[in-house]
């Protein structure tokens, strides 16, 4: 996985400020977070397979994308999976929970 971020972060672009904007705190929208650990982590799986897919390489594979799966779904149900994926929930989510925790 190291090295599979390695490699997106190093491709530059629209990756790299985008990753940025999520590490800065720049971005608010959720579904960006999915969409690059979704990336990461399909790159990560290419670097493993790209010379041949061996069993052991398939193997590997499979258990980074249950690790990538276990790093997304607690964000998933911290945030809760309408409002990640739906922009339109997430407006009326944010704007209760600021007017719940407003003094």
């Amino acid at each position: 996985m190291r090295q599979g971020c390695y490699d997106y972060l190093c491709s530059g672009g629209f990756r790299t400020s985008g990753m940025m904007a999520l590490l800065g705190g720049m971005n608010p929208r959720p579904i960006s977070l999915i969409y690059h650990l979704c990336a990461i982590t399909l790159s990560s799986i290419g670097h493993l397979l790209s010379p041949f897919p061996s069993p052991i390489r398939i193997w590997h594979s499979l258990r980074l994308f249950g690790l990538a799966t276990k790093m997304l779904v607690p964000h998933l149900k911290a945030e809760g999976v309408s409002q990640m994926l739906f922009p339109v929930n997430a407006a009326a989510y944010r704007k209760s929970y600021m007017a719940a925790t407003a003094l």
